[in-house]
């Protein structure tokens, strides 16, 4: 063998023997033992403003100008940013309006949309206590969607399709200490709906709704996503 493939084979079998240790380690996956751990908890039980929740309201309506007045139904999931700041809310609302000067007159209602609470009071969670969460709570809200009205008057029926927009304000009242990582909420707003309907002369006007609402929801200190 020549001295250039002695010296060759002796590289080749350096680098060989350098190799093999990073080849074993790459094998067992450069592992030095450690694991995750199995029951990582992403939450903390205790409340700290996020919270994904299901409620139902219930609604006392009067409109304004045309005498009618009734009740209305409102359900609805309702989803929270961190640290209590805001939340959004998506619901299915029904309105049953009479005329109780004006026999056979009635308008109901069905609408859906959204509405996004500011809770301007947020950092009183920091009270970590029943009363700081209900002080924190208190919030002002805006909303828009999509609704189809029904006016009777008589005999006669209109149907209308349109939108509204809304504005109102409430507070939300855990039952027991929310800490314990879900809890039941009694809502307490109100709220003028503003929804584009029927006239009654075949035309569309805006209805400017109040309504007080007692609400009950269900929440667990999660978020959606």
């Amino acid at each position: 063998m020549s001295s250039r493939a002695r010296h060759l084979a002796a590289a080749l079998a350096l680098s060989a023997s350098l190799l093999l240790p990073a080849f074993a380690a790459a094998e067992d996956g450069f592992s030095d033992g450690w694991k995750p751990e199995p029951d990582v908890v992403d939450y903390s039980d205790s409340f700290v403003g996020q919270f994904t929740g299901l409620d139902a309201r219930l609604l006392l309506s009067n409109t304004e100008g045309e005498g009618l007045e009734g009740w209305g139904v409102d359900a609805g999931a309702r989803f929270s940013f961190p640290i209590y700041l805001g939340d959004i809310r998506l619901a299915y609302r029904y309105d049953a309006l009479g005329a109780p000067d004006a026999a056979g007159g009635a308008l109901t209602t069905h609408s859906f949309g959204g509405t996004f609470a500011l809770h301007p009071g947020y950092l009183l969670l920091l009270g970590s206590d029943w009363l700081s969460y209900v002080a924190a709570s208190i919030y002002l809200d805006a909303g828009l969607g999509g609704q189809f009205s029904e006016l009777r008057l008589g005999d006669e029926t209109q149907s209308s399709p349109g939108f509204f927009w809304s504005w109102g304000g409430g507070v939300d009242i855990p039952l027991w200490d929310p800490d314990a990582g879900w809890a039941p909420w009694v809502n307490v707003s109100y709220r003028n709906h503003r929804g584009l309907g029927p006239d009654g002369l075949g035309d569309a006007r805006w209805e400017s709704t109040h309504s007080l609402m007692l609400g009950l929801g269900f929440r667990v200190n999660r978020l959606l996503w």
